[in-house]
């Protein structure tokens, strides 16, 4: 009766009390007033292109939706993702990298209302947004954040709009992420994207954006104010210079290619032999442009001429050598000008 005894309070003792896991429609419930909806309502730009992004990073399939905004101007449909109230007048989204021209509006969507807002902040690192509403929005209550326990075991809540129809989710999340190694020997940690981390209790300890990778994962926690944030006006003034300098350093340029016979194989495979490549080139400060294009000798025997497409004119180049290291050939122009950087 004894050994009985003890081995009942062993095994009592051993128990590892696991708590229940995190219950979906319960987040869903709790945080229906924190986890709103965003609208960035697209526009074709000045050409008639439509603009690029990478879409909305998705926790559930570790794939970018809508990052195709052509096709979403072709529906007209807005480019969705879901933010995270922080303050009565203030949300933080995902960047999705969209050009201002591309952009017509921005909302917040909140029990089926829009409201415009526009962005005050960016987080390079997180790859985030802070949005600002011209007023507060009744209903609307702002995240509050515990701090992060090491014993607590977490979860990552998700809401993402697949199709036109949005889905929400709630998976285990884990801190140390899936590392990799990248080149160099660094190790890098995989993140779900977009989503709200909460603990066991359902309270929210930190929160992803499309930023679903970092070297020391701990750009994931809660107190957003101490994010490296780059104010929007600032921002717009960087972009602008950067434009200005890519506009004098950085050109189209063709590669116009000799016609060769096709091999049997090639004919098989129905193969056309292709004679003109669309690269660019960089402005070098010696005046000579650097183009990365992977070549073998034997494509490089049948460069017929390559020409680089400067602003009002295009100028024939000389290839002067090839970086193996860089990838890419060393051209100067024909008649040598020069290119004020």
């Amino acid at each position: 009766m004894k050994k009985f005894f003890f081995a009942i309070a062993a095994m009592v003792l051993c128990l590892e009390i696991v708590p229940a896991a995190a219950d979906l429609a319960e987040l869903e419930k709790k945080f229906a007033d924190s986890v709103v909806k965003v609208a960035f309502e697209l526009k074709y730009d000045e050409k008639g292109d439509a603009p690029g992004c990478i879409g909305v990073y998705c926790s559930g399939c570790s794939e970018f939706h809508d990052s195709d905004p052509g096709q979403l101007l072709a529906d007209k449909r807005d480019l969705l993702a879901s933010g995270f109230v922080v303050a009565p007048q203030e949300i933080i989204a995902p960047a999705v990298l969209l050009e201002p021209e591309g952009i017509k509006g921005i909302y917040v969507i909140y029990k089926n209302k829009k409201y415009p807002a526009v962005i005050t902040d960016i987080y390079p690192e997180q790859m985030a947004l802070k949005l600002h509403l011209a007023s507060g929005v009744p209903g609307m209550k702002a995240l509050e954040f515990v701090p992060y326990n090491v014993r607590d075991k977490l979860y990552a809540y998700s809401t993402v709009c697949e199709l036109g129809r949005w889905v929400r989710r709630c998976r285990g999340f884990s801190p140390a992420g899936d590392s990799s190694i990248m080149e160099g020997q660094r190790a890098v940690f995989a993140l779900p994207g977009n989503s709200l981390i909460v603990n066991n209790d359902g309270q929210a300890v930190g929160m992803v954006l499309n930023s679903n990778g970092g070297f020391d994962n701990s750009h994931w926690l809660a107190d957003y104010k101490k994010w490296k944030a780059i104010p929007m006006e600032k921002f717009a003034d960087m972009r602008c210079r950067l434009k200005a300098h890519l506009q004098k350093s950085v050109f189209p340029a063709t590669i116009f290619m000799q016609e060769w016979k096709l091999s049997r194989r090639e004919r098989l495979m129905n193969i056309a032999p292709e004679r003109e490549i669309y690269s660019y080139v960089f402005a070098m400060p010696d005046g000579r442009l650097f183009m990365p294009l992977l070549t073998t000798p034997q494509q490089n025997s049948l460069i017929e001429k390559i020409v680089v497409h400067l602003p009002g004119r295009d100028q024939n180049c000389v290839i002067n050598g090839v970086m193996n290291s860089l990838g890419g050939f060393v051209l100067s122009f024909a008649d040598r000008p020069k290119i004020a950087l």
